[in-house]
């Protein structure tokens, strides 16, 4: 058997990506015009998430990674190898303090390794958000981690798995 190495979702796109609803138009009563200047809300990605390393097999399977950092192969056909880690994608939201915003998780995103006839899917994502709402602490910051479940294929080509995913987020 081959080991198959799987270190998925370079995320690249994700400042490009945000949804903003941040420029409230502020009035008084007597119509005179107050300008009211927000903080955006931004997102900086702190990790990439990875899969680890997983042994190519006549079987497929599937992994779940948790925003936590645990994971999971519920078939239990998967073979983990060690060496690489599975790590949770990280983010930091910064905006107002002690405001509160919600993210937009993807549906689902394909891997692929040298070619489209390599691909993995990529689906249910997670956030440490059990919610989909998060509150920014008292100096406008919140850590986000994003889990999802990787599916393998039986006789997965080996190599090394890259793709991206698009998240956005924005002020409640």
């Amino acid at each position: 058997m081959k080991a198959l190495r799987i270190k998925a979702l370079k995320l690249v796109m994700l400042s490009a990506v945000l949804l903003s609803m941040t420029m409230p138009l502020c009035a008084e009563p007597d119509s005179s015009l107050t300008k009211c200047i927000e903080n955006p809300l931004t997102l900086s990605k702190q990790k990439d998430m990875q899969f680890g390393a997983i042994l190519s097999t006549r079987v497929m399977g599937t992994l779940v990674l948790k925003p936590d950092g645990s994971y999971a192969n519920p078939e239990g056909t998967l073979v983990m190898m060690p060496g690489l880690a599975r790590v949770p994608a990280a983010f930091t939201v910064q905006g107002r303090a002690r405001s509160t915003f919600s993210i937009i998780l993807p549906g689902s995103t394909i891997i692929n390794f040298k070619g489209p006839h390599n691909s993995m899917t990529i689906d249910e994502f997670t956030s440490n958000l059990h919610s989909g709402t998060g509150t920014l602490n008292r100096d406008g910051i919140f850590k986000l981690m994003l889990g999802a479940t990787l599916h393998v294929g039986a006789n997965q080509a080996v190599g090394k798995y890259k793709g991206t995913f698009i998240i956005g987020i924005a002020y409640n």
